[in-house]
């Protein structure tokens, strides 16, 4: 080959690859200039007054019926069944869905599966993951509530709108714990995976404290008034609007992170986001904590308060960054420090001999 065709080639080859690293790192940039951009957005949301909750009407009672299915395949038939039979033997009142259920209103749509659309009754579900995708919208359809345009609420999600314009969204909170409590939920009453381990733990300790009765209750019927009233038998209000404004900014920085990234490393939006959720993930364990440390001081309360100790370890053990790379981690010098909590808490407990750690932290409901 000749000389002068090789040194061509080279050069043109070297331009190629000069172009695509310019082309690539400006695409990084980008990414990194929306991330902080999202993320600058996130913190002024989370600052923010939490937002007018607006109390869930009256719902008139519904009798129990037979669901009127006409249009919806056999499979997914079977689907609904499962989803109203499962929750009715665990005593759970399926007034809201049998006020909102429509016929044909199951279809097919990849990028919205899992979802519900109130406006026009659709449940919107993967077909080749229907079970999962049609039981989590189904749970969707069955916790939302609304007003006439003046709010949509989603367990412990609201959505409200300007009376003056019709259907401007002025107020969007508390998606981040609604969506984290939906995988607890739904993993609990039917198995369905974990996709955020590292969040759910959060919720799984501010359910130890609350019970699992009142924030499933709350989540059911979206009343934020009462779960707010029980949450001040052990903390402030502003600790619990802060909490749930956190939430959010860390499940947003956690799914928008995980999406757009275009390197090996973590987006910069997760990699801020992580800063929040150890930071909540300490607040909340404190309080959880000082809840065992309340629990100990009763009556006969020794033997549930190591439990919940031992809670607490499991829920300081996150899955391996190879199992589920995606997942928010937490230091060591976080476990330490609250470790070093739990210790002038409990100065005189003895570690057990040995910690039984489960093959999948899921497995803890």
């Amino acid at each position: 080959m000749n000389k002068d065709l090789l040194i061509f080639g080279a050069i043109g080859g070297g331009s190629a690859m000069l172009a695509f690293g310019a082309s690539y790192a400006l695409l990084e940039t980008s990414s990194l200039l929306a991330d902080f951009a999202a993320h600058i957005r996130l913190i002024r949301e989370e600052n923010a007054p939490l937002g007018t909750i607006f109390v869930v009407p009256p719902q008139s009672i519904v009798e129990k019926r037979k669901l009127d299915k006409s249009g919806i395949k056999k499979e997914a038939s079977v689907v609904i069944n499962e989803f109203v039979s499962t929750l009715e033997k665990e005593g759970i009142a399926l007034d809201n869905l049998y006020r909102r259920f429509q016929p044909h209103s199951v279809q097919p749509n990849l990028k919205l599966a899992g979802q519900y659309q109130p406006s026009t009754g659709i449940l919107y579900v993967d077909t080749n993951n229907l079970r999962e995708t049609l039981l989590r919208a189904l749970l969707e359809e069955t916790i939302t509530f609304d007003e006439d345009k003046k709010f949509i609420a989603h367990g412990f999600e609201r959505i409200n709108y300007d009376s003056r314009e019709n259907e401007k969204i002025i107020e969007h909170f508390g998606y981040g714990m609604n969506e984290t409590y939906k995988q607890l939920f739904m993993a609990r009453h039917f198995d369905l995976p974990i996709r955020d381990e590292s969040l759910v733990s959060l919720l799984r300790m501010i359910e130890e404290i609350l019970g699992t009765t009142k924030l499933e209750d709350v989540f059911l019927t979206g009343n934020l008034v009462d779960l707010i009233h029980s949450f001040m038998s052990f903390h402030t209000t502003s600790t619990f609007k802060r909490w749930i404004k956190s939430f959010d900014r860390a499940y947003t920085s956690l799914h928008r992170g995980q999406s757009y990234s275009l390197s090996k490393n973590n987006s910069l939006l997760k990699q801020l986001g992580v800063t929040c959720y150890r930071g909540l993930f300490l607040e909340i364990a404190e309080n959880y904590i000082r809840y065992i440390k309340r629990i100990a001081q009763r009556p006969g309360g020794a033997l549930t308060a190591d439990i919940l100790l031992a809670r607490l370890d499991q829920y300081l053990f996150i899955p391996s960054g190879d199992k589920n790379p995606s997942d928010y981690k937490l230091k060591s010098s976080d476990v330490e420090a609250i470790r070093a909590y739990r210790d002038e808490m409990f100065p005189h407990r003895k570690e057990p001999s040995y910690v039984i750690r489960p093959k999948d932290s899921s497995s803890i409901k």
